[in-house]
This record gives C-alpha cells, structure tokens and sequence, in this order.
C-alpha cells in the first residue's frame, strides 16, 4: 500500500533494489528507501548516497509525521495499512515536498 501511494506521487518514479532494500528514484536521483532492520515500517527519505551539501528542504508535514535524523535525511514511520489510508494525503504531500526539494 505504501509502495503504491510512493508510485502514485509521480508516474516517473521508478523502484530498485539499492542498499539491500526496496529504493525509489526520480530521473535515477534515488530519495526514499525502506529500512527493513526494524519491526515496524519506516521509510528513509533522503537525497541520494553522498550529502549534498544542501540545507534541510522545506517540506509541510500536516500531521507531524517526519522524524528528521539531519539536514537531507527524515523518516516516516507507519505502523499499518489503516495508517497508509488514513494519513494518505499528508503522506502525499510529504513526498511530492521532498521530490520538489531534490
């Protein structure tokens, strides 16, 4: 469910496999990757391998969903499908923010 709504931000996103776990990328700049080492599901959103030097993006978090773990790197935390469903648009408007902020 989570995959689908990340596939439905942008119909160029596309989806590897990149540091062992399920990556997504726009035009091959990879943003968001699943961390897979915990057991609930978090998604990494980040602006690729290497820092980039840029400062943190501006990007509106509607229900304060976004832990952020430095200046390029957040996470999001979801713990269920209802929570997928429920928080869909602020979700969307999260990635669309970050995309832009690449």
């Amino acid at each position: 469910m989570l995959r689908d709504l990340i596939l439905g931000v942008n119909p160029r996103i596309g989806e590897e496999i990149k540091w062992n776990a399920p990556s997504f990328h726009l035009d091959q700049q990879h943003f968001a990757t699943y961390h897979l080492r915990t057991s609930d599901l978090q998604l990494i959103l980040h602006r690729g391998a290497k820092a980039s030097g840029k400062k943190r993006p501006q990007i509106r978090d509607p229900k304060g969903r976004l832990e952020w773990l430095g200046e390029e790197r957040a996470r999001l935390r979801v713990t269920s499908a209802e929570d997928i469903e429920e928080h869909q648009g602020a979700l969307q408007v999260i990635l669309r923010d970050w995309i832009a902020g690449l």
